[in-house]
Protein backbone atom coordinates (compact mmCIF):
# COMPACT_ATOMS: atom_id res chain seq x y z
CA UNK A 1 0.00 0.00 0.00
CA UNK A 2 1.51 3.32 -1.03
CA UNK A 3 1.45 6.22 1.36
CA UNK A 4 2.80 9.72 1.52
CA UNK A 5 3.57 11.92 4.48
CA UNK A 6 2.70 15.57 4.57
CA UNK A 7 2.91 18.38 7.08
CA UNK A 8 -0.47 20.06 7.39
CA UNK A 9 -1.70 23.01 9.39
CA UNK A 10 -4.85 21.56 10.93
CA UNK A 11 -7.43 23.91 12.34
CA UNK A 12 -9.64 22.76 15.20
CA UNK A 13 -12.83 21.16 13.94
CA UNK A 14 -15.90 19.58 15.44
CA UNK A 15 -15.90 15.81 15.06
CA UNK A 16 -18.93 14.27 13.41
CA UNK A 17 -21.20 13.01 16.17
CA UNK A 18 -22.13 9.37 16.65
CA UNK A 19 -25.77 9.56 17.73
CA UNK A 20 -25.95 5.76 17.87
CA UNK A 21 -24.85 6.10 21.50
CA UNK A 22 -28.42 7.12 22.41
CA UNK A 23 -29.92 3.84 21.20
CA UNK A 24 -28.43 0.95 23.17
CA UNK A 25 -29.13 -2.55 21.85
CA UNK A 26 -27.30 -5.28 23.73
CA UNK A 27 -27.25 -9.00 22.96
CA UNK A 28 -30.17 -9.80 25.27
CA UNK A 29 -32.40 -7.13 23.73
CA UNK A 30 -31.39 -8.27 20.26
CA UNK A 31 -32.43 -11.87 21.00
CA UNK A 32 -35.70 -10.76 22.64
CA UNK A 33 -36.80 -8.70 19.65
CA UNK A 34 -35.62 -11.22 17.08
CA UNK A 35 -37.78 -13.81 18.85
CA UNK A 36 -40.72 -11.39 18.79
CA UNK A 37 -40.32 -10.96 15.03
CA UNK A 38 -40.04 -14.70 14.42
CA UNK A 39 -43.14 -15.48 16.48
CA UNK A 40 -45.52 -12.77 15.25
CA UNK A 41 -44.31 -10.71 12.27
CA UNK A 42 -44.76 -13.32 9.48
CA UNK A 43 -48.44 -13.79 10.34
CA UNK A 44 -49.11 -10.03 10.52
CA UNK A 45 -48.94 -9.65 6.75
CA UNK A 46 -46.96 -6.45 7.22
CA UNK A 47 -44.23 -5.32 4.83
CA UNK A 48 -40.49 -5.80 5.49
CA UNK A 49 -38.68 -2.47 5.19
CA UNK A 50 -41.68 -0.29 6.03
CA UNK A 51 -41.06 2.22 8.81
CA UNK A 52 -43.69 4.35 10.56
CA UNK A 53 -43.37 7.21 13.05
CA UNK A 54 -46.27 7.93 15.41
CA UNK A 55 -46.80 10.71 17.92
CA UNK A 56 -47.48 14.42 18.05
CA UNK A 57 -46.35 17.66 16.40
CA UNK A 58 -42.67 16.87 16.94
CA UNK A 59 -42.94 13.72 14.83
CA UNK A 60 -45.72 14.44 12.35
CA UNK A 61 -44.28 16.93 9.91
CA UNK A 62 -42.07 16.77 6.86
CA UNK A 63 -39.00 18.07 8.68
CA UNK A 64 -38.87 14.89 10.72
CA UNK A 65 -38.98 12.68 7.63
CA UNK A 66 -36.53 14.60 5.46
CA UNK A 67 -33.47 12.35 5.96
CA UNK A 68 -35.42 9.27 4.93
CA UNK A 69 -37.27 10.37 1.80
CA UNK A 70 -36.83 12.15 -1.51
CA UNK A 71 -34.16 9.70 -2.68
CA UNK A 72 -31.84 10.89 0.09
CA UNK A 73 -28.47 9.14 0.11
CA UNK A 74 -28.86 8.78 3.87
CA UNK A 75 -31.92 6.54 3.78
CA UNK A 76 -31.45 3.67 6.22
CA UNK A 77 -30.28 0.55 4.33
CA UNK A 78 -32.99 -2.09 4.24
CA UNK A 79 -35.92 0.30 4.49
CA UNK A 80 -38.49 1.09 1.81
CA UNK A 81 -38.33 4.61 0.49
CA UNK A 82 -42.03 4.53 -0.38
CA UNK A 83 -42.97 3.87 3.25
CA UNK A 84 -41.79 7.35 4.27
CA UNK A 85 -44.49 9.95 3.80
CA UNK A 86 -44.45 13.63 4.72
CA UNK A 87 -46.99 15.79 6.55
CA UNK A 88 -48.81 12.97 8.33
CA UNK A 89 -51.01 15.32 10.36
CA UNK A 90 -54.02 13.03 10.35
CA UNK A 91 -55.42 10.39 12.69
CA UNK A 92 -55.15 7.85 9.85
CA UNK A 93 -51.38 7.96 10.31
CA UNK A 94 -51.50 8.34 14.11
CA UNK A 95 -49.21 11.40 14.10
CA UNK A 96 -51.09 14.60 14.92
CA UNK A 97 -50.17 17.85 16.61
CA UNK A 98 -51.46 17.94 20.18
CA UNK A 99 -51.84 14.17 20.51
CA UNK A 100 -51.66 12.51 23.92
CA UNK A 101 -50.97 8.83 24.51
CA UNK A 102 -54.76 8.29 24.78
CA UNK A 103 -55.14 9.66 21.24
CA UNK A 104 -52.40 7.33 20.12
CA UNK A 105 -54.22 4.37 21.63
CA UNK A 106 -57.36 5.28 19.70
CA UNK A 107 -55.63 5.23 16.31
CA UNK A 108 -52.75 2.76 16.64
CA UNK A 109 -54.61 -0.35 15.43
CA UNK A 110 -55.91 1.23 12.22
CA UNK A 111 -52.61 3.02 11.52
CA UNK A 112 -50.67 -0.22 11.84
CA UNK A 113 -53.00 -1.91 9.35
CA UNK A 114 -52.74 1.05 6.96
CA UNK A 115 -48.95 1.45 6.99
CA UNK A 116 -48.00 -2.20 7.66
CA UNK A 117 -44.65 -1.28 9.25
CA UNK A 118 -41.77 -3.51 10.22
CA UNK A 119 -40.44 -0.89 12.65
CA UNK A 120 -42.30 1.85 14.53
CA UNK A 121 -40.74 4.93 16.16
CA UNK A 122 -43.02 6.76 18.59
CA UNK A 123 -42.88 9.59 21.10
CA UNK A 124 -45.59 10.77 23.50
CA UNK A 125 -45.57 12.72 26.74
CA UNK A 126 -45.18 16.41 25.91
CA UNK A 127 -48.92 17.04 25.58
CA UNK A 128 -49.70 14.72 28.49
CA UNK A 129 -47.65 17.11 30.64
CA UNK A 130 -49.46 20.10 29.15
CA UNK A 131 -52.88 18.60 29.94
CA UNK A 132 -51.74 17.34 33.36
CA UNK A 133 -52.74 13.73 32.75
CA UNK A 134 -49.42 12.04 33.47
CA UNK A 135 -51.00 9.93 36.21
CA UNK A 136 -52.59 7.62 33.63
CA UNK A 137 -49.63 7.82 31.25
CA UNK A 138 -47.76 4.64 32.37
CA UNK A 139 -50.75 2.31 31.94
CA UNK A 140 -51.71 3.74 28.55
CA UNK A 141 -48.10 3.70 27.37
CA UNK A 142 -47.71 0.01 28.24
CA UNK A 143 -50.96 -0.83 26.45
CA UNK A 144 -49.78 1.07 23.36
CA UNK A 145 -46.54 -0.92 23.29
CA UNK A 146 -48.38 -4.22 23.65
CA UNK A 147 -50.49 -3.44 20.57
CA UNK A 148 -47.34 -2.89 18.48
CA UNK A 149 -45.57 -5.98 19.79
CA UNK A 150 -48.63 -8.15 19.12
CA UNK A 151 -47.94 -7.71 15.40
CA UNK A 152 -44.25 -8.64 15.70
CA UNK A 153 -43.32 -5.05 14.83
CA UNK A 154 -40.13 -3.71 16.44
CA UNK A 155 -41.00 -0.65 18.57
CA UNK A 156 -38.54 2.20 19.14
CA UNK A 157 -39.73 4.43 21.96
CA UNK A 158 -38.30 7.89 22.58
CA UNK A 159 -37.87 10.16 25.56
CA UNK A 160 -39.27 13.66 25.14
CA UNK A 161 -37.15 16.82 24.85
CA UNK A 162 -36.75 19.47 27.59
CA UNK A 163 -39.63 21.88 28.18
CA UNK A 164 -39.69 25.26 29.85
CA UNK A 165 -41.75 26.00 32.94
CA UNK A 166 -43.87 29.17 32.57
CA UNK A 167 -41.91 30.38 29.53
CA UNK A 168 -38.75 31.19 31.44
CA UNK A 169 -35.44 29.33 31.51
CA UNK A 170 -36.53 26.91 34.26
CA UNK A 171 -36.81 23.26 33.27
CA UNK A 172 -40.22 21.69 33.71
CA UNK A 173 -39.66 18.94 36.33
CA UNK A 174 -42.49 16.84 34.88
CA UNK A 175 -40.25 16.09 31.88
CA UNK A 176 -37.76 14.25 34.07
CA UNK A 177 -40.59 12.32 35.73
CA UNK A 178 -42.14 11.19 32.47
CA UNK A 179 -38.77 10.35 30.91
CA UNK A 180 -37.86 8.22 33.93
CA UNK A 181 -41.15 6.39 33.39
CA UNK A 182 -40.40 5.88 29.69
CA UNK A 183 -36.92 4.50 30.42
CA UNK A 184 -38.29 2.13 33.06
CA UNK A 185 -41.00 0.82 30.73
CA UNK A 186 -38.43 0.22 27.99
CA UNK A 187 -36.49 -2.08 30.33
CA UNK A 188 -39.64 -3.74 31.63
CA UNK A 189 -41.04 -4.43 28.16
CA UNK A 190 -37.72 -5.33 26.53
CA UNK A 191 -37.89 -2.84 23.67
CA UNK A 192 -35.57 -0.31 22.06
CA UNK A 193 -35.24 3.14 23.63
CA UNK A 194 -33.71 6.17 21.95
CA UNK A 195 -32.89 8.88 24.48
CA UNK A 196 -33.78 12.07 22.63
CA UNK A 197 -33.74 14.14 25.84
CA UNK A 198 -30.17 13.13 26.66
CA UNK A 199 -29.05 13.83 23.10
CA UNK A 200 -30.49 17.34 23.28
CA UNK A 201 -28.75 18.07 26.57
CA UNK A 202 -25.40 16.68 25.45
CA UNK A 203 -25.35 18.25 22.01
CA UNK A 204 -26.37 21.71 23.29
CA UNK A 205 -23.99 21.51 26.26
CA UNK A 206 -26.97 21.56 28.65
CA UNK A 207 -28.23 24.83 27.18
CA UNK A 208 -31.07 23.87 24.81
CA UNK A 209 -33.35 26.90 25.25
CA UNK A 210 -32.09 29.15 22.50
CA UNK A 211 -33.38 30.12 19.06
CA UNK A 212 -30.76 27.80 17.58
CA UNK A 213 -32.53 24.72 18.94
CA UNK A 214 -36.12 25.73 19.80
CA UNK A 215 -38.73 28.01 18.31
CA UNK A 216 -40.39 30.83 20.23
CA UNK A 217 -42.63 28.82 22.54
CA UNK A 218 -39.77 26.45 23.54
CA UNK A 219 -41.82 23.35 22.80
CA UNK A 220 -41.02 22.52 19.19
CA UNK A 221 -37.53 22.09 17.75
CA UNK A 222 -36.22 24.77 15.42
CA UNK A 223 -35.78 24.26 11.68
CA UNK A 224 -33.75 26.10 9.07
CA UNK A 225 -30.76 23.77 8.79
CA UNK A 226 -29.83 20.84 6.56
CA UNK A 227 -32.39 18.32 7.77
CA UNK A 228 -30.62 15.42 6.05
CA UNK A 229 -27.39 15.85 8.06
CA UNK A 230 -27.58 13.00 10.55
CA UNK A 231 -24.04 13.52 11.91
CA UNK A 232 -23.62 17.27 12.46
CA UNK A 233 -27.13 18.75 12.82
CA UNK A 234 -27.35 22.52 13.25
CA UNK A 235 -30.95 23.03 14.40
CA UNK A 236 -33.52 21.37 16.63
CA UNK A 237 -35.33 19.34 14.00
CA UNK A 238 -31.99 18.33 12.52
CA UNK A 239 -31.01 16.99 15.94
CA UNK A 240 -34.34 15.16 16.23
CA UNK A 241 -33.76 13.63 12.79
CA UNK A 242 -30.23 12.52 13.63
CA UNK A 243 -31.33 10.72 16.80
CA UNK A 244 -34.19 8.98 14.97
CA UNK A 245 -32.07 8.04 11.95
CA UNK A 246 -29.44 6.36 14.10
CA UNK A 247 -32.10 4.54 16.12
CA UNK A 248 -33.69 3.08 12.98
CA UNK A 249 -30.27 2.28 11.53
CA UNK A 250 -29.26 0.44 14.73
CA UNK A 251 -32.44 -1.64 14.66
CA UNK A 252 -31.96 -2.67 11.03
CA UNK A 253 -28.23 -3.34 11.40
CA UNK A 254 -28.39 -5.29 14.67
CA UNK A 255 -31.86 -6.83 15.00
CA UNK A 256 -33.17 -7.27 11.48
CA UNK A 257 -29.84 -7.91 9.70
CA UNK A 258 -28.42 -9.85 12.69
CA UNK A 259 -25.35 -7.65 13.14
CA UNK A 260 -23.14 -7.41 16.19
CA UNK A 261 -24.39 -5.02 18.91
CA UNK A 262 -21.25 -2.88 19.04
CA UNK A 263 -22.05 0.22 21.07
CA UNK A 264 -20.29 3.56 21.15
CA UNK A 265 -19.84 5.17 24.58
CA UNK A 266 -18.78 8.71 23.67
CA UNK A 267 -21.61 11.21 23.79
CA UNK A 268 -21.62 13.95 21.15
CA UNK A 269 -20.89 17.54 22.11
CA UNK A 270 -20.61 20.57 19.90
CA UNK A 271 -17.98 22.52 21.81
CA UNK A 272 -14.40 22.00 20.68
CA UNK A 273 -11.92 21.03 23.36
CA UNK A 274 -9.14 23.07 21.74
CA UNK A 275 -7.06 20.03 20.82
CA UNK A 276 -6.31 19.03 17.29
CA UNK A 277 -8.15 16.11 15.80
CA UNK A 278 -6.10 13.00 15.14
CA UNK A 279 -8.02 12.41 11.92
CA UNK A 280 -8.63 14.86 9.07
CA UNK A 281 -10.09 14.38 5.59
CA UNK A 282 -9.95 16.70 2.61
CA UNK A 283 -11.98 17.34 0.60
CA UNK A 284 -15.19 16.42 2.39
CA UNK A 285 -17.66 16.03 0.69
CA UNK A 286 -15.61 14.49 -2.13
CA UNK A 287 -15.84 12.89 -5.58
CA UNK A 288 -14.29 10.42 -6.06
CA UNK A 289 -11.02 10.89 -4.11
CA UNK A 290 -10.24 12.21 -0.66
CA UNK A 291 -7.07 12.39 1.43
CA UNK A 292 -7.14 10.95 4.94
CA UNK A 293 -4.47 12.42 7.21
CA UNK A 294 -3.53 11.15 10.66
CA UNK A 295 -1.92 13.88 12.75
CA UNK A 296 -1.31 13.46 16.49
CA UNK A 297 -3.21 14.13 19.69
CA UNK A 298 -0.36 14.65 22.12
CA UNK A 299 1.81 17.44 20.79
CA UNK A 300 5.14 17.73 18.93
CA UNK A 301 6.89 14.86 20.70
CA UNK A 302 4.20 12.42 19.63
CA UNK A 303 4.35 13.73 16.06
CA UNK A 304 8.09 13.12 15.85
CA UNK A 305 7.91 9.65 17.37
CA UNK A 306 8.54 6.78 14.97
CA UNK A 307 5.70 4.30 14.82
CA UNK A 308 5.86 0.74 13.62
CA UNK A 309 3.60 0.08 10.66
CA UNK A 310 1.50 -2.38 12.71
CA UNK A 311 0.57 0.45 15.09
CA UNK A 312 -1.27 2.51 12.45
CA UNK A 313 -4.48 1.43 10.75
CA UNK A 314 -7.20 3.24 8.82
CA UNK A 315 -10.48 1.51 8.02
CA UNK A 316 -13.41 2.80 5.97
CA UNK A 317 -16.93 1.44 6.48
CA UNK A 318 -20.14 2.07 4.59
CA UNK A 319 -23.29 3.04 6.44
CA UNK A 320 -24.29 -0.63 6.75
CA UNK A 321 -21.14 -1.33 8.77
CA UNK A 322 -19.35 -3.21 5.97
CA UNK A 323 -15.59 -2.72 5.71
CA UNK A 324 -14.88 -1.06 2.35
CA UNK A 325 -11.17 -0.19 2.53
CA UNK A 326 -8.19 -0.76 4.82
CA UNK A 327 -4.89 1.12 4.92
CA UNK A 328 -1.59 0.55 6.74
CA UNK A 329 1.83 2.08 6.01
CA UNK A 330 4.44 -0.13 4.39
CA UNK A 331 7.16 0.80 6.89
CA UNK A 332 7.75 2.60 10.19
CA UNK A 333 6.74 6.24 9.91
CA UNK A 334 6.46 9.50 11.79
CA UNK A 335 3.24 11.44 12.00
CA UNK A 336 1.54 13.10 10.20
CA UNK A 337 0.82 10.49 7.54
CA UNK A 338 -1.72 10.59 4.71
CA UNK A 339 -3.57 8.01 2.64
CA UNK A 340 -5.52 8.61 -0.54
CA UNK A 341 -8.86 6.84 -1.00
CA UNK A 342 -10.38 6.54 -4.44
CA UNK A 343 -14.10 5.74 -4.13
CA UNK A 344 -14.70 5.50 -7.86
CA UNK A 345 -16.44 2.13 -7.50
CA UNK A 346 -18.55 3.12 -4.48
CA UNK A 347 -22.03 4.62 -4.39
CA UNK A 348 -22.90 8.09 -3.12
CA UNK A 349 -23.54 8.27 0.60
CA UNK A 350 -21.99 8.57 4.04
CA UNK A 351 -18.87 6.57 4.99
CA UNK A 352 -17.16 6.25 8.36
CA UNK A 353 -13.37 6.52 8.60
CA UNK A 354 -11.82 4.94 11.69
CA UNK A 355 -8.15 5.43 12.55
CA UNK A 356 -6.02 3.82 15.24
CA UNK A 357 -2.54 5.00 16.22
CA UNK A 358 -1.20 2.94 19.09
CA UNK A 359 -3.94 3.23 21.72
CA UNK A 360 -5.43 6.43 20.25
CA UNK A 361 -8.71 6.03 18.35
CA UNK A 362 -10.55 8.53 16.17
CA UNK A 363 -13.40 8.44 13.67
CA UNK A 364 -14.91 10.82 11.16
CA UNK A 365 -17.80 10.75 8.70
CA UNK A 366 -17.20 11.61 5.07
CA UNK A 367 -19.69 12.06 2.25
CA UNK A 368 -19.26 10.84 -1.32
CA UNK A 369 -21.36 12.87 -3.76
CA UNK A 370 -21.30 11.76 -7.39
Amino acid sequence: MKYFASILIIFAAIEAADFAVYTVIDENLKITLQTLRTDFFPSSGYTPGNVAVFGNSITKNSAFWEPFGRDSSSIVPGTNLKSYQTDKDTSRYCAVGGYLITNGLACIDSALELLKPEVVVFMYGTNDIRDKVIGTFPYNYRTYIDKIKAKGVVPIMSTIPPLMLNNDTTYNPAVREINDTIRAIAKEKGIVLTDYWQAVMDYTDNDPFSSEWYNDEYVHPSSGCDLTDVYEPACGFGLRNAVCWHAVNQVYRIIIDDGDPVQSTARPGRQNSGTKSMLETSPNPFNPQTTITITALKGPEAQRRKLEKENITVQIYNIEGKLIAHFTPSAAVSLPISFNWNALNQTSGIYVVKAKVGNDLSSKCITLIK
